[in-house]
Order: structure tokens, then C-alpha cells, then sequence
């Protein structure tokens, strides 16, 4: 326990946060409260005043009104330094604390060994001063005290100190104190904090009249709740007007026994507390003590816990007191208790109930409550009862199923039976199992508060996360009985899944993924949450208009109750734009930022839940809401539009994901979106932090923040605002805490990709955030100047700034520099990563700051819930389901790939897939295609690195050549049916282009009569979740065919091969790793290999290329108008020609034929091509990537939810 020492003077320190040291420090020298410390006295935590700082994170100088948040260590030291005017100063720095452990075991005769052959570690403490004859009196006693074990002996009864310490021994003339540090599972009846206070007590302070508590007495309650454990976090919660505590007061009687006539005694009891809102058990304490508290100021009043006082758990000798705490009136107990007992030692030698203890940051405290679960604000009978009743109603049989549903039905829908169609009953299903997922996410987050857990915290601009109602079932593995519930009130499971709208988070495979790692991380019992934007009109719904473009018109997927999400409005934040900045000193000092606009940040939950386990995480989405929602002045003068607008700018904010940014305004738009959403965030993380009350050196120790490409990179200056210009750390510090908390994963190596913001625009925008930009960029480049002197062009291209006009703020390069790790997300992609992208950084940071995570999709939506026919012949040949969870599981397959009844089966589930497609494809485009041709599959976002291009003009190429063959030879050629789906930015035009062109072929080829049973096209419009989920299980071949070196990794090729869908790809991305794991004999690969590129990339740009006859064909028919008005397609065309072909297709076009070729003779064998998917499906991908993350990037344990929690 840290003691403040000046000379002959101490004060003991407990509980030791910084602020309380800076007040004891004022105590010791009888400082009044207004004093400034700053001018006149000066105080180190950790080392002395001007000597070299050993060790920064225990070391801090103390100023009013400035210190860090949290609890000193135990064995911290305190300096304390005075100036000339000061009465007791100058004096020399003098070390006020010090231990050294004494080796020898030593087992008190009072006390139980502990296990078996293990001895009890003890410790010595030195007290300073040597002379226990000191007088102190004058000094003030602290603000009353938070010790529990406050206890001060009367002097005639120094003897019985032998009662609370094993022995005393006087060592040149240091007084040592050596006591039993409990081993775990051993049995104590005090704590060291508590002995040493005594011992401190009766050496420096002459007080009389004084009783000692003991922590037997002390623990006597029935929930085992200590409100001063810090490690349940409960010193800093609030309190509710409906709290129980138990009030212990120790009188402090310095003059004679009959001043109990204070009531001091007659007030110890249990109290009901009347407390005013946000009262914690700090303002407690000192309303009970103050001036106009119950208890006078000379009482040190301990408040032993909170707790319920139902029938079955409260005294009923000790009588309930009222005891109103209302703005700090008066307010007395109506019914006393019973005297102080006359010998406070008996139950020290014979405590009621002995308690476990354990180590905390200020020693070794009661051991806390086994569940905050226990823990009730009125009636725990009451309470407990409902609990159980509500639990009943979550039963899985049918028939409470059913009432459930119809309980949602009838009550929050307000609808009759009569009046209940689909979507009614997918409302009131969905609402039935929402209730046990937030049962399960209740449990899951009362645990992790309760363990103290690090978490995970997932910043994904786009979460995809498709339909929830048929993945929650899965998952809680109720669906059979809501199958049967359903059809039971008259409805087809398949009907109501159908109604459900995905929700409009997410948009490509950078929010599919971030899905997939929550679902996973919830599945492998890893503490998660994500953080996103709640977009209410989503990105956009996809329209493809009579002449084949895509227009966007909004997507109003909440326009019906989302049945997911739950409203947090008592959680909303400030953010803050615009406004003035000024920097600290020196830069690096606590700046300010006032003004500007302020925009509310509500919070939307949505629970996640893993398969088969009570872990439920979290995703918050954030919606944006004007501070100001209605401006009734304007109204009322009139001005209508005026008096929202300030509201529906704010809206603004979340309404569509990715904005397009062809224009300033856009460009404003998605930055504002990005740090709106990661302030947000990070105030949330921090709000949960400050309730753990430990130091801000461990924010990383509780917290790891992902960044999920660059989009949520200012997060990274965010987290140092808070930590220097709220929080008062020092910069240093700081930059050390936000590189500890950050990791960040790259998903592109297009230059063109990487995020930069003008200075201008975040200087408008967000202008403290650029001062601490261009701090952070100085420390780097000044750093990266004393490694490499005078290497200019190293410094240009690893700032943090873009030369030019207007400069650039490099995001990609904030984000390396402010994590303490960075990863791709496949071999090679992470290798072009570090070879290619950041090849500086590598030098500067280390290799070892650079890695690969492979992507990874989950197989509970990817095969259990999107192919259960598969999913089903898959679990009765291994015999069991645990491949849901493994994937390993799945090699097991082999030794069946060439069995014939199982090839059998296998295709069966194929077809009927395939069936299920083709019933779509007529349903939506009215086209009737061969329900036994080749389906060949490219579904992704419309880019040209991914060379839909490419794949439109093979098709064409093959449409060509059925013209000109026969129909007999037409008949030998396998039947095809080429299938697109996938949106492209609104301001892209080139892939709107693809887009009209597939379109155009589209409809050309499959008005040809003579050719629609060989060649089929369809664009299936507005690609999302629940559109693959139809057509990834029907696919026979897919198609991932980026230009070597441009795809980070891709998750659709292991959707596709987990549902046993061949590859045709090129070498890249992920793709490499799928056919290291399966063979490359079962992967159709094509075209040029990485380290070719930059070489034909240069041919290309003088003019040294030949284009193949085949590639010059299609492009002739293009230009002939055969597929529509030839000049529309000019400008995508010329992207082949005059150096423009950047993505090489002219390069891989007859590569790519001769693999479609070798397609085609493949799957004539049957049994041949059902044996090469079968390893597919295992080897495709290992389904859960957190996993990789948890030791190497987030170093986190997974923490399993036991079923009592």
C-alpha cells in the first residue's frame, strides 16, 4: 500500500488512484483545498523528480486538475518536491516507499496453512519514519476513507496488534510487519491493506477510544458483493434509487467514551438510500460523512455492499433503516441499531464466515460476487421469479413456440389471426427468436463484464450480413421445431424466410467478411463487438432498365420493423465537425476544439449468435440524428424547410453507404461519414474502459481495434484526441497505448485504392485531428531521418502527407504507422503487401510487423444454411455434425469421392440446386434456360480488375462459334448457361458499361432460337446475400479471374468450392492457397503470373503488343452492332487498345479460352468431375480466420459462457 512521506510525516493512500494521491499529498502538508500544487509543490508517481524515468507507465507528475484515470500499482512510489515559498520546503526528493520480499515461508499459528507442501508467501514492508514516537495529529485525516478495513487500535491495547500481525520486528529501528499473503484457495480473515493500515495507525496517530474491524466481521453478507472490488468494476457504477446498502461506522472518539452519545454506534445497520440520479459510491460516501450527512465528519463510515434484502436472505434481527440522500439534506436512520460490541476482537480470532482472497491492483481484496447476475435492484424473490417465468416462455417444444409467436402477433403487432399474412408472421417469428438471442446476449455480456475480458472491437465500414431470421435459427438450433410451429398456423417456413429483406449494411466481400468474423467469433466464444453505420437506405437497389444500364434507386430496407436491431437511445453521443482547433504546447500538449457543429450518434444493437454455444456478440450500428431535431421557432415564423434542416443534414450522414465521390460534396460526405461513425465508436469503448477504473497504460491490455481496411483509419488520431486532450496522458504515452490497441488489414495493393483526403478538407472538417496528423507525421519522419540521413525520396514517400495540390493525407500509411501489427489477407497478397506497398515501412517497423491472416467464410451460412440438401448427405456419410464447427472434418470425404452410390447422391443435391436456380432466373427475367446445362458462374462487385470484361467476351466468343457450327455438332458441346450478378459504383462508369454490354449479349443470345438450348446468359439484378445463397449451391463452375497480383484475396471462390463448385481462376488471391490445399489438377487456372505484369504493362504503354484473331473478332462483332447500338460500347473497347489495357485482358484472352475448353472436356465425365469437387469442399477454406487473429493479432482467449451463467 503506498504511504505519502515528508520527513517525520505519513499518510497511507487507499484505495491509491492518482487523484486521491494528489489529495493525501495536499493532507501531508496541510495544504487548504484551493491550493495549486503546480506553483508550489510538485509530485511524481513512480521515480524521483529529476531522476531519468525508468519505467514511463508508472511514472506521472501530478498538477491539479490533471492526472491519469485509474489505480496506482501495489509498490508505487510517491515524490513529493517543495519550492522556496512553501513553509516546510525546499527539500530533497525522499523516497516514501519501498519493499523487498522476505524468501523464507512463515505460516502464522493463527492461520491455516494453505494447501499441502506449499508454504505462504510473505512480504516486508519498510514504514517510514523510524521514530514511532512522530506526532501527526495535525494532519488532517483523508477524505473519508475507502479502506474497509479502517480500524485504529487504542494505545493500551497495542498488544493485541499480535491478533491482526503474526509478529513485529525491530531492525534498526525500521518496524517490519510480516503477514501472510494468501496462497489461492487458502483461507484468510484480512488483508494485508488492512493489516498495514492498523499497524500505520497505531505507530503515527495518538488517537483514543478506537475499535478495530476485522474482514471476517467485515464479509459478513449474503451476495459476497464488495462495492471497492475494482476488479467487478463496481467502485464506478452508479447507483439506483432502488440500491440496498449495509452502512458499517467506526466511531472516532477523541476525548472521552460518553461522546457515543453521537450515535455513532446507534447508527450502524442496513439502510434503504433515497439517492439522486448518477449517485456512485464515491458521492456516497462523502454524503454520508459531510457536514449535513447522517454521520459526522468525524465517523469513517464503510459501506460493506450492495445487495438485495429479500425474505430469504435478510436478517431478520436487523431491522431495514430509511435513510433519504437527497441533495445532501439531513436525514437520520428512524430505527437504531444495537450498540458497538465491547470486544471488536472477537470475532477477529473468531470471524463468521471466513472469505478467499485475491489480488487486485492495490493488494489483496474480498474475493467479489460469483455473478452480477445476483444482483437486484428491488425485491431478489421478485425478481428471480419473473426471471424463471420468462425462462419458461423460451421453450423449444411447438407448442410454446407457437404461443410465443402468437404472443408477438397479437400484443406488438396488434393484428387478429385473420389479419396475419407472411410478412405479419415473419415479423412475429422473428420477433420470438429475437427474444432468445437477447436472453443469450444479456448473458454473454454479463459475463465478459464480469470476467473483466478483453475484447475484440471490429471497425467494418459495411457489415453483410444478409437475411437473419433462417441463420438464427440454425444457430440455436430451434429450426425443426419452428418448422413444425409455422406449419402448424398455416404457413410454409420457405415463404416467410422469403419476405425477410437482407439488411442494407454492406455491399461486397469487405462486409461479407467482417459477417463472417463475427458469426465466427461468437461460434468460437471470442469477446467481439463490430462497429459500423446504420444506413437507412442501405447502398442501393439494383435496376436494370430496358436497355441494359443499372439504375440505382434507394434501397428502403427499414421501411418495414427491423425485428434485428434494438434501439440504444439512452446511449447517444456528441460528435463534433467543423469549429477552431488549437494545439498544446510544443504540439504535444492537451489541445483544444471548440465550437463547429455537433451531430448526435445513436446507437442500433444487433446480436450475433455463434452455432451451439450462449455466446451472442454484438454488432452497434450507428445512426446520425440533428442535435437539434426541430427548430420550432423557425416553424412557427414560417420557415418550415429551415426548421429541419439542421436534422435532416445530420441524417444525411448514414442514409447510403458509399456516397458517390466524383464531386466536393460527396468527398465531404464520406469523410464526415468515417470519423462520425469511428468517434462514435471509440467513445463507446473508452465510456466501458473508464468503468474498469485501472490505469490508461492498460487500454490494450482490454481493448484490441481492428481496422478493417482504411476506411476506419481515423480512429487512430480519435484515440489520441481522448487520450491527450481529454484524458491528460502524455504524448508519448498516448502514441504507445493507440499502436498497442490498433491492428489493421490491408485489402488491396491498387495504389488507386488506397484512401486519401485532401488536407484542405480535413482541416475543415476535423482540424484537430489534422494537427495531431502532422504531429505524428514530425515524430516519424524525424525518426526515419536519423536512421537513413539525407535519403530525401525515402522521407517523400513514407509521410504521412502527399506532396502536391492540394496535398494529400495518405490514410493507408496513418494506418501501418499506428498499429502494432498489419496484415493481407492471402500468402501472396501479404507478400506483394510488403514487397510492393509498404517496402519502406518494412525497413522502418520490422518484418515481423507485417503478416498474413487468409480470409475465411463461415460454413454454418455457406453450406448448413444455404445447401442443407449437401449439408445433410455430408453429416449422415461422416457420421456427425462436427464439421459445422471444424472444417477438418470435411477431408474425411475422400475416401468417398469415387464411391458410386455417394457420386450418386452427390449429384442429386446438385441438380436439385440447380433446379432451384433456374425456377429463379424464370421468376425474375422470364427467361427459360436448360435445366441441365453447365452453369458457369462470375457473381461480384463490377470492377475491371475483376474482368467481367473478359468473361463477356469469351462468352461472345463461344456464341460466335455455335453460329457457325452445325446443329449435330452443336449437340456434342456441352450446354452452358453463363450467369452475372453484381452491382457497380454509381459513379463508375466503365463497370456500368459491363454491365449494359452483358446485358446487351444477354439478350441477343437468348432471343436465338437455334442456339438457347447450347448458350444461356442471365444478369441477375440487385446481388446480395440471399441471391447467392440460391446461386453459389447450383454453380458447377466459378469464376475468379482477376489480373494476377490485383485480388487481396476473395471469399467467393470458398463459397463456391465449399458447395463443391469447381474454380476457374487465375494465380491470385486465395485462389493459390484453395489449390494447395485440394491440387492443382482440381482448379482450372489460366493467364500470366504476377511477376509478368509490370513487364506487359510496359509493352503495352509503347505500343508492342499483338492482339490475338480471337480477342479482334469479338470486338469486330461488338462494333457491328450486333448486340446493340455499336457506338455505346466505344469507350469500354478502347480500354483494350493504345496502352489503356492496364488489366491485361488482350494478354490472358486466349489463355482464358483454352481454360474454358479444358472445362468443357471435363465435365462430359461425370464421375471424373463429381470426384474433383468432393476435395474441394474440404479443402476450400478453414471457415473461421479469428481463429489466426486470436494469438497472433488480438491476443485474446476465447472465454466459454457456462450454462449457469
Amino acid at each position: 500500500m503506498p504511504i505519502l512521506t515528508y520527513k517525520d510525516r505519513s499518510v497511507f493512500v487507499d484505495p491509491v488512484s492518482y487523484a486521491e494521491a494528489l489529495q493525501a499529498a495536499k493532507n501531508l502538508f496541510s495544504l487548504p483545498p484551493a491550493f495549486a500544487p503546480a506553483s508550489r509543490i510538485r509530485f511524481r508517481i513512480g521515480w524521483p523528480l529529476g531522476a531519468p524515468v525508468q519505467d514511463p507507465a508508472r511514472s506521472v507528475e501530478l498538477a491539479e486538475g490533471v492526472w491519469p484515470v485509474g489505480l496506482l500499482p501495489l509498490n508505487t512510489q510517491i515524490w513529493v518536491e517543495l519550492d522556496e515559498e512553501h513553509p516546510h520546503g525546499p527539500v530533497a526528493p525522499a523516497a516514501s516507499f519501498a519493499s523487498e520480499p522476505i524468501t523464507e515461508p512463515f505460516v502464522p499459528s493463527s492461520q491455516p496453512q494453505g494447501r499441502p507442501g506449499q508454504g505462504v508467501e510473505t512480504v516486508a514492508y519498510e514504514i517510514q519514519p523510524k521514530s514511532p514516537q512522530a506526532e501527526l495529529s495535525h494532519i488532517p485525516t483523508l477524505f473519508p476513507s475507502p479502506s474497509p478495513f479502517l480500524s485504529v487500535l487504542d494505545e493500551a491495547d497495542n498488544s493485541l496488534l499480535e491478533k491482526v500481525s503474526s509478529r513485529i520486528e525491530d531492525a534498526d529501528g525500521n518496524l517490519l510487519f510480516r503477514v501472510p499473503l494468501a496462497d489461492e484457495g487458502s483461507e484468510v480473515a484480512f488483508t494485508v491493506a488492512g493489516v498495514f493500515r492498523n499497524a500505520g495507525r497505531i505507530l503515527h496517530e495518538k488517537r483514543e477510544n478506537l475499535a478495530i474491524q476485522s474482514a471476517g466481521d467485515f464479509l459478513t453478507m449474503d451476495n459476497g458483493d464488495d462495492p471497492w472490488d475494482r476488479s467487478k468494476g463496481n467502485v464506478g457504477r452508479v447507483l439506483r434509487t432502488s440500491d440496498v446498502v449495509l452502512v458499517e461506522v467506526v466511531c472516532d472518539l477523541t476525548t472521552d467514551a460518553n461522546k457515543q452519545s453521537d450515535g455513532c454506534a446507534a447508527k450502524q445497520g442496513r439502510f434503504k438510500l433515497d439517492l439522486p440520479p448518477t449517485t456512485n459510491i464515491f458521492d456516497l460516501r462523502q454524503r454520508l460523512t459531510g457536514k449535513n450527512g447522517p454521520f459526522p465528519h468525524r465517523a469513517s463510515v464503510e459501506i460493506c455492499c450492495l445487495r438485495d434484502f429479500s425474505e430469504d436472505s435478510a436478517d431478520p434481527e436487523e431491522p431495514l433503516h430509511d435513510l433519504t440522500m437527497s441533495n445532501g439534506a439531513d436525514s437520520t436512520p428512524t430505527t437504531p441499531k444495537a450498540t458497538h460490541e465491547a470486544n471488536p476482537f472477537e470475532k477477529l480470532a473468531n470471524p463468521r464466515r471466513v472469505r478467499a482472497h485475491k489480488r487486485s491492483a492495490t493488494g489483496f481484496i474480498p474475493e467479489g460476487p460469483k455473478k452480477l447476475s445476483e444482483i437486484f435492484p428491488g425485491d431478489a424473490k421478485a425478481w428471480k421469479t419473473a426471471i424463471a417465468k420468462n425462462a419458461e416462455s423460451l421453450k423449444t417444444d411447438v407448442d410454446s413456440i407457437n404461443a410465443q409467436i402468437v404472443h408477438h402477433v397479437e400484443t406488438t403487432l396488434a393484428r387478429a389471426a385473420f389479419n396475419v399474412d407472411e410478412m405479419a408472421m415473419y415479423q412475429a417469428a422473428a420477433l420470438s427468436v429475437r427474444d432468445r438471442l437477447i436472453h443469450n446476449w444479456d448473458v454473454t455480456q454479463t459475463f465478459h463484464t464480469q470476467a473483466r475480458t478483453k475484447r475484440v472491437y471490429y471497425f467494418s465500414l459495411e457489415y453483410l450480413l444478409g437475411r437473419g431470421y433462417d441463420n438464427a435459427l440454425l444457430n440455436l438450433g430451434v429450426r425443426q421445431p419452428y418448422n413444425e410451429g409455422l406449419k402448424g398456423l398455416g404457413f410454409n417456413m420457405e415463404d416467410v424466410i422469403d419476405v425477410e429483406r437482407d439488411m442494407g449494411l454492406g455491399n461486397g466481400g469487405l462486409g461479407r467478411l467482417a459477417a463472417c468474423y463475427l458469426d465466427s467469433t461468437s461460434t468460437l466464444d471470442i469477446p467481439c463487438w463490430g462497429y459500423t453505420l446504420r444506413y437507412s437506405q442501405g447502398i442501393f437497389k439494383q435496376i436494370i432498365d430496358s436497355s441494359g444500364n443499372q439504375v440505382e434507386v434507394p434501397d428502403p430496407w427499414l421501411e418495414n420493423q427491423n425485428p434485428w436491431e434494438i434501439p440504444r437511445l439512452d446511449n447517444a453521443v456528441e460528435i463534433k465537425f467543423h469549429g477552431e482547433a488549437t494545439p498544446g504546447e510544443g504540439g504535444k500538449g492537451p489541445g483544444t476544439w471548440t465550437g463547429g457543429l455537433d451531430v448526435l450518434a445513436v446507437p442500433y444493437d444487433i446480436p450475433v449468435p455463434g452455432y451451439k454455444t450462449q455466446t451472442t456478440n454484438n454488432i452497434r450500428a450507428w445512426s446520425a440524428r440533428g442535435k437539434v431535431s426541430f427548430d420550432l421557432a423557425k416553424f412557427n415564423a414560417g420557415d418550415y424547410d429551415a426548421a429541419v434542416r439542421e436534422a435532416e443534414e445530420a441524417e444525411t450522414i448514414t442514409r447510403v453507404l458509399y456516397p458517390n465521390e466524383n464531386f466536393d460534396k460527396g468527398k465531404a460526405l464520406r469523410l464526415k461519414q468515417q470519423y462520425f461513425w469511428v468517434a462514435a465508436s471509440l467513445h463507446d469503448i473508452c465510456r466501458r474502459f473508464r468503468k474498469l477504473r485501472v490505469p490508461w497504460s492498460e487500454f490494450p491490455d482490454y481493448n484490441a481495434i481492428q481496422l478493417n481496411d482504411t476506411h476506419p483509419t481515423l480512429a487512430i488520431p480519435e484515440l489520441m484526441r481522448i487520450l491527450v486532450d481529454e484524458e491528460g496522458q502524455p504524448w508519448d504515452e498516448a502514441w504507445e497505448i493507440v499502436r498497442r490497441t490498433f491492428s489493421y488489414t490491408n485489402h488491396t495493393v491498387l495504389s488507386e485504392a488506397l484512401e486519401k483526403w485532401s488536407v484542405p478538407l480535413v482541416e475543415w472538417l476535423l482540424p484537430r485531428h489534422l494537427q495531431i496528423i502532422y504531429e505524428i507525421n514530425l515524430d516519424m519522419l524525424k525518426d526515419v531521418e536519423k536512421r537513413w540521413p539525407n535519403d530525401r525520396a525515402r522521407l517523400a514517400r513514407m509521410s504521412l502527407i502527399e506532396e502536391g495540390y492540394p496535398k494529400m493525407v495518405r490514410m493507408a500509411n496513418l494506418a501501418v504507422v499506428g498499429s502494432h501489427r498489419v496484415n493481407g489477407v492471402a500468402a501472396l497478397h501479404s507478400h506483394l503487401v510488403q514487397q510492393d506497398l509498404f517496402p519502406d515501412f518494412v525497413e522502418y517497423l520490422g518484418r515481423d510487423h507485417f503478416g498474413n491472416v487468409t480470409n475465411g467464410v463461415t460454413a454454418r451460412r455457406w453450406l448448413l444454411q444455404c445447401n442443407p440438401s449437401l449439408a445433410k448427405l455430408i453429416t449422415d456419410t461422416l457420421g456427425s455434425d462436427e464439421w459445422v464447427v471444424n472444417l477438418d472434418k470435411l477431408e474425411g470425404l475422400t475416401k468417398y469421392a469415387k464411391d458410386k452410390a455417394f457420386q450418386k447422391k452427390w449429384a442429386a443435391c446438385k441438380q436439385a440446386n440447380r433446379e432451384r436456380l433456374c425456377d429463379y432466373i424464370e421468376a425474375t427475367l422470364g427467361l427459360t434456360v436448360n435445366r441441365h446445362a453447365l452453369i458457369d458462374v462470375q457473381v461480384k462487385r463490377i470492377h475491371e480488375y475483376k474482368r467481367q470484361f473478359m468473361n463477356i467476351l469469351g462468352v461472345i466468343f463461344r456464341y460466335l462459334q455455335l453460329k457457325k457450327m452445325s446443329p449435330a455438332d452443336r449437340k456434342r458441346l456441352v450446354p452452358r448457361l453463363s450467369v452475372f450478378a453484381g452491382k457497380a459504383a454509381p459513379g463508375y462508369y466503365i463497370a456500368k458499361l459491363i454491365i449494359r454490354l452483358c446485358n446487351a449479349v444477354s439478350k441477343t443470345i437468348n432471343a436465338d432460337k437455334d442456339i438457347r438450348e447450347s448458350l444461356s446468359v442471365a444478369f441477375l439484378p440487385d446481388y446480395s446475400v440471399s441471391l447467392a445463397e440460391i446461386i453459389i449451391p447450383a454453380s458447377d463452375i466459378s469464376e475468379h479471374i482477376s489480373t494476377a497480383g490485383t485480388e487481396a484475396s476473395g471469399t467467393s471462390n470458398m463459397k463456391f468450392a465449399l458447395n463443391g463448385g469447381l474454380l476457374l481462376g487465375t494465380l491470385d488471391g486465395a485462389n493459390i492457397e484453395i489449390a494447395e490445399a485440394v491440387g492443382d489438377e482440381n482448379v482450372f487456372f489460366f493467364g500470366h503470373v504476377t511477376p509478368d505484369v509490370p513487364k506487359l504493362r510496359r509493352a503495352h504503354h509503347f505500343g508492342e503488343v499483338q492482339y490475338p484473331a480471337e480477342l479482334l473478332e469479338v470486338v469486330d462483332a461488338i462494333r457491328s452492332g450486333m448486340f446493340g447500338e455499336a457506338g455505346v460500347f466505344e469507350p469500354l473497347l478502347g480500354t483494350l487498345f493504345e496502352g489503356k489495357d492496364h488489366y491485361l485482358v488482350s494478354d490472358d484472352f486466349l489463355s482464358y479460352l483454352q481454360a474454358q475448353k479444358m472445362v468443357d472436356e471435363a465435365y462430359v465425365d461425370q464421375p471424373s468431375w463429381v470426384e474433383k469437387t468432393t476435395p474441394l469442399v474440404w479443402g476450400a477454406s478453414p471457415a473461421t480466420a479469428p481463429s489466426c487473429n486470436t494469438p497472433k493479432i488480438w491476443n485474446i482467449e476465447p472465454i466459454k459462457i457456462p450454462q449457469d451463467a
